[in-house]
C-alpha cells in the first residue's frame, strides 16, 4: 500500500497536529523497509 502511495510523490515532510511525520513514525516502529522508502 505505501509502495503504491509513494508513486504518486506525496509530501513526505508533512507533520501531524503533533509534529510528527511519516519518517517520525516508521522510526519509533523500526520499521527499516518504510524508513528507506521515505527517505528517497
Amino acid at each position: 500500500m505505501v509502495e503504491l502511495f509513494m508513486q504518486y510523490n506525496p509530501d513526505k515532510t508533512t507533520k501531524n497536529n503533533a509534529g510528527r511525520s511519516p519518517l517520525d513514525f516508521a522510526r519509533q516502529v523500526g520499521n527499516d523497509k518504510l524508513i528507506e522508502m521515505l527517505e528517497k
